[in-house]
């Protein structure tokens, strides 16, 4: 009997042991249990319940190390995940093997058919039995969110794929009539016409008086400039007269005559699959439905979740999230705010109304190997270093692929928006957006093998990499990118890189562009600056190779001397400081020195329309001749793009070898949504 008493002590020990995590290690699970241990055996079930007793691990447990592993499922975020503030490292990971879904969505599945006669009559005849229609307050919604900001917006997903909010002209823009805005004014010289500042301007399409009976109408526009426009609500409407009176705020650069403009949110402009429209007033969801949809089996979501951000981890070191999805929140998925080391690995970030995630301070963080897309904004904002001191961040943005963003706002939300200094942007791909996917406003950058398409589809006068108006920003190197299929503009054009408005000291070597510039852009595109350097690049089939805009001594001294120009030059940072002086040091010549000079050496064009662009001041001719060295230009693409890229082939025109096999992400387990190359 004493043995056997023993022997039963011994099992309830080992069973018990057995029970425990390794020190620091836990687990969730949808099908666990807040009031369990947080082990293997018995998990946790939600997320905010595991980060309480991760605190209290911490403070009875200062410095050690955090593993928490998330079983397979789907984890619903009512409100922000908060980290901030814990001071162990700790990884989020999913279990090895195992699909987890993070989500601020909620399931829609009481779609009826409409029976208001009312609502019915609004609707096009040909699509009346085709819309659906979902109570939202029934799912417990009762805020859609402000349809005309980049923030706090409801979208909605089929399948995971965002759907269009109606719109007309379904892919196209209007033109408008006259401005009718009491105040002109113009914000400085570029202005060609005067700018009306209030948002009152006339439409001459009489279709568009049916928009009087929407509630909750809103239109996007290019109000002045073709690079610059925004989304704005309908207060008033006059049928009579066709004016249009757009609510507050009002567009910085103002409206002008015959601009182009759309309507969304249009109920009375549902008209192909895919389209829907929010009812804020009467929280209603009308939608067409693709032809696919099945009721039975498919997933349709809105987006609620409106916290800033669905994960928050300020003021940590070594913090990891590992191979999680993140999906349907209405503003940014992730903030990053200081510390050191933290890394966003392998994780598939997905469908935010804003942006996939901000960094903000700190040094040496990492986002790799994730996928990132379907965003209403841009995909990742990173601001660190110190540019006064050009003390650099060191982050690293590395085999990524950042598809479909600016779906919402069109222009200046690149898929990476890079201040500060010390970045190195390795091996990503990014494509699809109205407008650029890369905006350095940062010194000592390296941007390399990564793979650029599909890009400027919409705006004018910008390029897939786009920076302006700094003559302080330097250090950038652009290396063994591949540039494809990069046109669009209205006026001016687009180019693969833009360095607009006195950007100068830049580098952009070993290049291959294909299809890249149009209209008065070549694939590369020079406006003001100088010291700039274009070297051993192919440019395949482009519309030119580099395009040069000069400026005057006259406009280069109004602008380098411009107000602004001085605070970013010498307050901001100061050129004449010692770091700046030794890192770059072409600051010590004159500000006034080779003006408009550039070096344009050792490239192969293949089939290009033109060579080189440019276009002379009036008041003065240039010798564009003198910075150029060694280029050559075979006219007729008669071969494949793989037989310019040989080896043996570039270096009988003089170029060293580009290395193409190295060019996109080369460590991504997402590979499998992007086109190969």
């Amino acid at each position: 009997m004493k043995t056997h008493h023993w022997a039963e002590l011994l099992l309830l020990v080992l069973l018990c042991f057995s029970c425990q995590n390794e020190k620091g290690v836990f687990y969730v699970s949808p099908e666990g249990n807040d009031k369990a241990m947080g082990t293997q055996q018995a998990p946790w079930k939600s997320i905010n319940h595991a980060i309480t007793q991760i605190r209290k691990f911490v403070s009875e447990n200062p410095g050690t190390p955090i593993k928490v592993y998330f079983e397979e499922g789907t984890y619903p975020i009512q409100k922000m995940i908060d980290l901030n503030n814990i001071q162990s490292p700790i990884t989020f990971t999913a279990v090895p093997g195992k699909t987890v879904l993070w989500t601020g969505a909620v399931k829609v599945n009481n779609w009826k058919e409409i029976t208001d006669e009312a609502i019915l009559n609004r609707l096009q005849p040909e699509v009346r039995k085709k819309i659906k229609v979902a109570n939202l307050e029934e799912l417990g919604i009762s805020d859609c969110g402000q349809l005309s900001t980049n923030t706090g917006r409801m979208d909605l997903y089929h399948n995971n794929k965002r759907q269009k909010m109606s719109r007309w002209p379904n892919n196209e823009y209007a033109v408008a009539g006259k401005a009718m805005g009491k105040t002109l004014f113009k914000l400085n010289s570029t202005y060609k016409v005067f700018a009306h500042k209030e948002p009152i301007w006339e439409y001459t399409d009489k279709r568009i008086n049916q928009w009087a009976k929407e509630e909750n109408a809103c239109v996007n526009g290019y109000w002045y400039w073709d690079w610059a426009e925004s989304n704005q609500s309908i207060i008033h409407m006059d049928t009579i007269k066709q004016i249009i009176t757009l609510a507050e705020p009002i567009h910085h650069y103002g409206y002008k005559d015959n601009c182009r403009f759309y309507g969304y949110n249009l109920l009375c402009e549902i008209d192909i699959p895919g389209e829907y429209c929010i009812d804020c007033t009467h929280k209603l969801l009308y939608w067409y439905a693709p032809e696919s949809y099945n009721p039975e089996q498919d997933e349709v979501k809105v987006s609620v979740l409106d916290s800033p951000y669905m994960l928050s981890a300020s003021d940590m070191n070594q913090f990891v999230l590992d191979g999680i999805t993140l999906q349907g929140g209405r503003n940014t998925a992730i903030k990053i705010c200081n510390g050191e080391a933290n890394q966003i690995l392998n994780c598939h970030i997905t469908s935010f109304g804003q942006d996939a995630m901000h960094i903000d301070g700190g040094k040496k963080h990492q986002i790799q190997g994730c996928l990132l897309e379907q965003f209403g904004c841009s995909g990742i904002k990173a601001k660190g270093g110190d540019r006064k001191t050009l003390t650099p961040a060191e982050y690293l943005i590395e085999d990524n692929i950042i598809q479909n963003f600016s779906l919402f706002s069109h222009t200046y939300q690149p898929a990476i928006l890079i201040q500060g200094v010390g970045t190195t942007i390795r091996n990503n791909q990014m494509r699809g957006s109205t407008s650029s996917a890369i905006r350095v406003e940062a010194n000592d950058v390296l941007i390399e093998y990564n793979h650029f398409s599909d890009l400027v589809r919409e705006s004018d006068d910008q390029g897939g990499l786009d920076m302006f108006y700094n003559y302080s920003i330097r250090g950038l190197v652009i290396r063994y990118n591949y540039w494809e299929n990069i046109l669009g503009g209205t006026d001016h054009g687009a180019a693969a890189i833009r360095f607009d408005d006195a950007i100068s000291g830049e580098k952009v070597y070993g290049n291959i562009f294909v299809n890249c510039g149009s209209k008065r852009f070549g694939a590369v595109q020079i406006h003001g600056g100088k010291d700039n350097y274009v070297e051993n690049n192919l440019f395949y089939k482009c519309h030119a190779s580099v395009s040069f805009s000069p400026w005057t001594k006259e406009k280069w001294n109004e602008l380098i001397l411009a107000e602004r120009s001085v605070k970013r030059i010498y307050e901001e940072v100061d050129i004449n400081s010692e770091v700046y002086q030794s890192r770059y040091p072409e600051l010590k010549e004159s500000l006034n020195a080779h003006i408009n000079v550039n070096y344009i050496n050792n490239n192969l064009l293949v089939g290009c329309t033109k060579d080189i662009i440019h276009k002379s001041p009036k008041e003065e001719k240039m010798d564009v001749q003198s910075i150029l060295k060694d280029n050559v230009n075979l006219k007729s693409a008669d071969k494949e793009l793989a037989y310019y890229l040989q080896d043996s082939v570039l270096n009988s025109y003089g170029l060293k070898p580009i290395p193409y096999s190295k060019i996109g992400p080369q460590e991504n387990r997402y590979k499998k949504f992007v086109h190969s190359k």
